[in-house]
């Protein structure tokens, strides 16, 4: 269960600093539907098996399922913020980026 609350926790963090609502978690689920449709779902499911963890009404096997969904929710986010990366920082989609002369661009030479 604590690692369950973990991932909870660690998504509501990015989630936050991506500036989604988080007062109100049918406003969270609407507005991961129009960014993350493919997650929605995992996100709904795994919220539901958190509040049944917290009044310990969750199996073990849930408590995976929900980690599993999370994850899923956490890598779509993460992936949003490779994609956004500057021009310049070397780096795009997670892959360092060549300069015209072939070396990395984000070498510190």
């Amino acid at each position: 269960m604590e690692a369950t609350a973990t991932a909870y926790d660690l998504v509501n963090r990015v989630m936050a600093e991506r500036g989604y609502p988080m007062r109100d978690f049918d406003a969270q689920a609407d507005l991961v539907s129009v960014d993350h449709p493919a997650v929605v779902e995992n996100y709904r499911v795994a919220h539901g098996i958190h509040e049944r963890a917290q009044r310990r009404e969750a199996s073990t096997e849930d408590l995976r399922e929900a980690l599993i969904r999370y994850r899923s929710l956490f890598e779509e986010l993460l992936r949003d913020d490779d994609a956004a990366a500057p021009v310049g920082t070397g780096y795009v989609s997670g892959q360092p980026t060549r300069s015209e002369d072939g070396s990395d661009a984000g070498d510190q030479r």
